[in-house]
């Protein structure tokens, strides 16, 4: 049992207790230091199926006493032996001698309640003011709401005694974790659905006897060569994993790098995995540092399947305000940190660079300033040493040693003998017997970098609307501008980008479908804005939408269908679709796309889950792309979480059965329900088509006597052959001729005008 009291003041001296009838469990005293100003007061778990209230009051004191129950929570799956509370056997307790270099991070995580209901995991966070302010890390899909942080209850040290070996059925079973130290209430201080992060502060300290440390981050966007994630899976007992293979930058539940950027992938866990309830959990670098809180994925015991992690380098700046991102939080003193080392509750110091990243053109200097917080009292001297920059350049400190609070200038020199490249240099700091380090991002080139090898949309194409824009890296570049217009001579430029760093784009610009536009991208590096890259050309088609919320007959061969009628358009040569379904059971579902037009066929979904025996995915709704492109099939994903089945995933038949064929025509979706006892309704489908435009047929009239005869290829100048009399001569060259004509302008002269798909060019003709 928990209670949650809307109402909560206690005045001074008084104190509330919760025990059970025969005074065996006992929480509390609760005091007026658990006043707040949002008012409420949100319990712990108390064992048992009673509990009794109790308030200790000054004298005159009840007057002034305000309680007013408004929640009272009942387990029926728990927190004692006899009920089940257990995690999967594969899973790795935290007492293992694995988790022995993790010591301090353990005491970092935890596991919380909202509304007096287990949740998720999250960790203790770090700050730049080494002030020890409880911030606590977790997911924005979670559920925290300003509303609902006061419910919030994070308990510490919630773990087995012992190492239950991993795979046992002991460690399958329930645990002897405790659940007596805790901290009740907060405020939420920030969050991001793109990244998926929630931050909270706790209301109150954290008591030095749960011996809590606050984990260090790194807002790097390098992609981690392992990493661990400490957990609580079913919001049991905690619990610690280990991926010893490179992490690679995403988009959520997607395989292809780098995607938007936003989530960090962790292909398969190497010993132990996640679980519902180890979402928000911290992932650690090999430097034991938070680079990112889980979001979600397929990983379970038994599988290899992924996670995805919402990347902190992404939230760091999130969407831009104090409310949705972590910066403002996280570094209070604005230093600017790339990374910040975790700190417990003993006399220790921390580093800081500022700035966090730049870039060098040779021969420039670079300069850079390393700042020393103690915290905790720590007053020793701390010496300093860098390592990590280009080959060939130099370095100094102004300050060596530095006394904390402190600081010292690192100057960066002799560029010119350096080696170009991108470096992450650590500087290091050590006083006593503790070592710290910070990094920083260092760019060094001496050349403009040239423009990048373009990609999508390809050049004559007719592309996606709201699609992106994609290039090939290039080696000396730090970042990209992108260009748009619609004139080949980009004057005037419809769209400019800001500086890109990744090599996709999606822009922020509205385009008008089967208008011709042209594209390109202009590398930047410290030495400046390189040349443009060559330039590609294209036009939007326009997606196909239905939204014809059909209910879904049950048992039915015929299932529900919905047409869709396409005109105009050209030659398919790749064809996407999105399908939202909301169902409670998309294990029964059965759906399939027809071009009416042709007769072909193509069963996108399959009774998803299901391999000839049982009933498949007892998720529900789906809410995906189907891409043949796709890493992962739409028959192995299913999700706890609705939409069970969301993403961009393969379908089960090959959609490039319809490549080739023409856009244009009738296309049916249909969806059957296979098996009784769910229902539901088709939303939303849409045909996502790239085309191909039809070549054109040229036509030539002749207005003068006698009529002249035109031959030409695509990518040839015209040939014109009139009588002896004429000769026609280019101005310059032509690509496609569409129409040729010649006016008469007076005796022994005329003017041959040809008229081109994408210009027009004037003959003389004497």
């Amino acid at each position: 049992l928990n209670v949650g009291f809307t109402k909560y003041f206690m005045p001074k001296g008084g104190q509330l207790f919760l025990f059970s009838p025969d005074y065996t469990e006992v929480i509390g005293p609760f005091t007026e230091r658990d006043n707040e100003d949002h008012g409420e007061l949100w319990t712990p778990i108390l064992r048992g199926d009673e509990l009794v209230i109790e308030a200790w009051l000054p004298s005159g004191g009840e007057k002034r006493l305000k309680l007013e129950l408004g929640s009272v929570n009942h387990g029926f799956r728990g927190w004692d032996k006899v009920e089940d509370h257990t995690s999967g056997a594969c899973n790795v307790d935290v007492a293992c001698p694995e988790g022995d270099p993790w010591r301090d991070q353990i005491r970092s995580s935890g596991v919380y309640s909202i509304n007096g209901t287990f949740a998720c995991s999250g960790a203790l966070i770090n700050n730049t003011a080494q002030d020890q302010k409880p911030y606590f890390l977790s997911a924005f899909h979670c559920g925290i709401t300003t509303g609902n942080a006061p419910t919030i209850v994070v308990y510490w040290n919630y773990e087995n005694s012992t190492c239950r070996t991993p795979g046992s059925a002991q460690s399958g079973q329930n645990g002897d974790g405790t659940i007596d130290q805790f901290n009740t209430g907060a405020i939420l201080r920030a969050q991001y659905s793109t990244s998926d992060f929630a931050l909270v502060e706790l209301d109150d300290p954290i008591s030095s006897a749960f011996n809590p440390y606050w984990s260090g981050w790194d807002r790097a966007s390098a992609d981690p060569p392992s990493v661990v994630a400490i957990h609580h899976p079913d919001t049991a007992e905690k619990r610690i994993s280990f991926e010893n293979d490179p992490t690679t930058t995403t988009s959520y539940l997607e395989t292809a790098t780098p995607g938007n950027g936003t989530h960090i992938r962790v292909t398969d866990w190497d010993l132990g995995t996640t679980e519902p309830g180890s979402s928000g959990s911290p992932l650690y670098s090999p430097e034991k540092r938070i680079v990112g809180q889980l979001h979600g994925g397929y990983a379970a015991c038994g599988n290899n399947l992924s996670d995805w992690y919402g990347r902190l380098s992404v939230s760091w700046e999130g969407g831009g305000t104090p409310q949705n991102r972590l910066k403002n939080w996280l570094d209070p003193l604005n230093s600017g940190a790339l990374t910040l080392d975790g700190a417990g509750s003993a006399p220790s110091f921390s580093l800081s660079i500022t700035p966090a990243e730049d870039g060098l053109c040779a021969p420039e200097t670079g300069l850079f300033t390393v700042t020393v917080t103690p915290a905790n009292g720590f007053s020793a001297p701390v010496m300093l040493s860098v390592e990590g920059l280009p080959p060939g350049v130099l370095s100094s400190f102004s300050t060596n040693p530095v006394t904390p609070p402190g600081t010292s200038d690192l100057m960066i020199f002799n560029t010119d003998n350096g080696v170009e490249g991108d470096y992450t240099p650590t500087v290091n700091g050590s006083g006593l017997d503790l070592i710290r380090s910070a990094m920083f991002n260092l760019t060094l080139r001496s050349t403009l970098p040239p423009g990048p090898d373009l990609i999508s949309p390809p050049d004559g194409s007719i592309a996606q609307t709201g699609g992106a824009f994609t290039w090939q890296p290039v080696t000396s570049a730090s970042a990209y501008v992108l260009e748009i217009a619609d004139n080949p001579e980009f004057n005037p430029i419809l769209y400019t980008s800001p500086s890109l760093e990744g090599f996709s784009h999606t822009p922020n610009v509205l385009l008008a479908p089967e208008v011709p536009y042209f594209w390109r991208v202009s590398s930047e590096n410290p030495c400046g804005v390189g040349p443009a890259s060559e330039t590609f050309e294209f036009s939007l088609g326009a997606e196909s939408c239905r939204q014809p919320n059909l209910a879904i007959p049950h048992i039915a061969p015929s299932g529900v269908a919905d047409t869709l009628s396409v005109s105009g358009g050209g030659v398919i040569q790749d064809l996407n679709v999105y399908l939202e379904i909301t169902h409670t059971y998309v294990g029964d579902l059965v759906v399939q796309l027809q071009h009416v037009n042709t007769g072909t066929t193509v069963t996108l979904v399959d009774r998803i889950g299901t391999t000839g025996v049982g009933f498949g995915c007892d998720g529900q709704d789906i809410q995906v792309t189907l891409d043949d492109g796709a890493s992962t099939s739409v028959e192995d994903v299913c999700g706890g979480t609705p939409p069970s089945v969301s993403g961009t995933l393969r379908p089960n038949g090959a959609l490039s059965a319809f490549n080739g064929e023409t856009l244009s025509g009738d296309w049916r979706l249909t969806v059957i329900d296979a098996a009784s006892g769910d229902s539901g309704t088709l939303d939303q489908w849409c045909l996502i088509p790239s085309l191909s435009t039809p070549t054109p047929t040229p036509t030539a009239t002749g207005l003068l006597s006698p009529t002249p005869t035109v031959s030409f290829t695509e990518t040839q100048t015209p040939t014109v052959s009139p009588t002896p009399d004429y000769k026609a001569t280019p101005l310059r060259p032509i690509p496609l001729v569409e129409v040729l004509k010649g006016v008469s302008t007076g005796p022994g002269e005329s003017i041959w005008e040809a008229l081109f798909a994408r210009s027009v060019t004037w003959y003389d003709n004497p």
